[in-house]
């Protein structure tokens, strides 16, 4: 008996320490009705193709979450995390991503136009055919990011003299 009781602890024990792999439904379904979910759980997340142009995520964990072809145009984004998000082909023109964490997130061919991305975490992106034009890249981070055939154009109003 005391056995059994050992190994319903030790399962009991490994399951509460396991970290939430998952997304909460409700959530989702705030976003996908309001477009606001600011500090919500989206982790892993099904988002492709999603219309969530000026949603409201700031703070939002979005880890993993899959965001290919999103419209995400005006979203706000800052402080959200994005690591190890897929956000190829994404429109996020005019974003506001100010101190979004982006470590590892896939952005090939993603519209980052007009974006702000003053002090994002970029380290291990992979921004390939992403167009940065207008940008406001103040303070980001760039360690062994993968930045090739992209389109960059600072604003000149953010640029030191």
């Amino acid at each position: 008996m005391q056995t059994i009781l050992s190994s319903l602890l030790a399962v009991a024990l490994v399951i509460a320490a396991a970290p939430s792999t998952a997304f909460d439904p409700g959530h989702l379904a705030q976003l996908k009705n309001t477009k606001k979910c600011p500090r919500c759980d989206l982790t892993n997340a099904d988002l492709r193709n999603a219309i969530l142009n000026g949603a409201h995520l700031d703070g939002a964990d979005l880890t993993n979450a899959d965001l290919r072809k999103a419209h995400l145009a005006g979203a706000q984004l800052n402080k959200a995390n994005l690591t190890s998000a897929v956000l190829s082909d994404a429109n996020l023109n005019g974003a506001n991503l100010i101190q979004a964490n982006l470590r590892g997130a896939r952005l090939f061919r993603a519209n980052l136009s007009g974006a702000n991305l003053s002090k994002a975490n970029l380290i291990d992106a992979r921004l390939r055919f992403a167009k940065l034009l207008g940008a406001i890249l103040d303070g980001v981070k760039l360690c062994r990011t993968m930045m090739a055939n992209i389109k960059i154009r600072y604003r000149n109003d953010h640029c030191p003299k």
